[in-house]
């Protein structure tokens, strides 16, 4: 009897393996999520409050590894009157995984910021979770922690 129930068990589990496995990747969405972290590369470093506004989702959590966490009103007024400028803001070791109409993006953030004429770099470690919608990919939610 036990024989019995552990091999309709065994084929239950086996059976709904699908349900749960991830779906295969997509390589298109995938460059797109890409693309719209480009395009936040390129507003972060030319402080544009604009394009920083429309990648931007209306509901967004940007959390910052100092534990300050914003909304996007916020977030766009942080970047564009912050003393330092964005020299570089690289991406390293990233990785995409998209779900449906979610994408997160892991991997480390390198920003070389330069105010008043001194230099520092800054190493994080940083998760962002994008929406795809009507106006395209818009970043819903930012957390950061620093390297070391």
């Amino acid at each position: 009897m036990n024989t019995l129930i552990a091999a309709l068990l065994a084929g239950m589990v086996l059976s709904s393996a699908p349900v749960y496995a991830a779906p295969p990747g997509d390589p298109k969405a995938e460059k797109e999520v890409m693309a719209a972290m480009e395009a936040w590369r390129q507003a972060m470093m030319k402080k544009d409050g604009a394009a920083l506004s429309r990648l931007y989702h209306e509901d967004i959590s940007y959390g910052h590894s100092s534990g300050l966490v914003e909304d996007r009103a916020q977030a766009v007024n942080h970047i564009v009157t912050t003393k330092s400028d964005y020299a570089a803001v690289d991406f390293v070791d990233t990785k995409v995984k998209v779900q449906g109409n979610l994408a997160l993006v892991n991997g480390r953030v390198n920003y070389r910021e330069v105010a008043d004429g001194k230099t520092t770099h800054v190493r994080m470690f940083v998760l962002h979770v994008w929406l795809r919608t009507s106006q395209g990919w818009q970043m819903i939610g930012r957390q950061s922690t620093r390297e070391g």
